[in-house]
């Protein structure tokens, strides 16, 4: 009788886990078009390539703005060695504080990246049109 009652229960939480998993799979299909720290990091580190020599950029939040089809991005830098010339500016810089990002929702579901800044240049903000993916 005992033997039996475990088998049950053991039979109750496999069910109970694959319906779970199919869950959990369910959810990443439905992440599509939505923002996340890690997609947005992945588009930000694509649009800074073109100018990163060294050093780390790394989103630590992003805040959507449903009414204006935006989202800020804060972004922290350090030891962000880049060629400022799409900035406005010659040479290279070096730096290390709290910038952002600007992105656009666009009526296809598309997330784009389509500034960012270095708060050092006052608002001088880069250019680009990186999809968020």
């Amino acid at each position: 009788m005992k033997r039996i009652l475990s088998i049950m229960i053991l039979a109750v939480v496999a069910v109970s886990f694959s319906s779970c998993q199919g869950i959990s799979g369910s959810q990443g299909e439905s992440d599509k078009g939505k923002l996340t720290n890690a997609k947005v990091q992945k588009a930000l580190d694509k649009a800074l390539a073109q100018v990163k020599q060294s050093g780390t950029v790394t989103v630590q939040g992003v805040r959507e703005t449903p009414l204006d089809n935006s989202a800020k991005v804060t972004v922290q830098f350090d030891q962000f060695r880049y060629d400022s010339r799409p900035f406005g500016f010659g040479g290279v810089k070096e730096y290390t504080g709290i910038g952002s990002a600007v992105l656009s929702h666009y009526t296809d579901g598309r997330w784009v990246i389509t500034t960012i800044h270095i708060p050092e240049f006052g608002s001088t903000p880069m250019d680009t049109n990186v999809e968020v993916e």
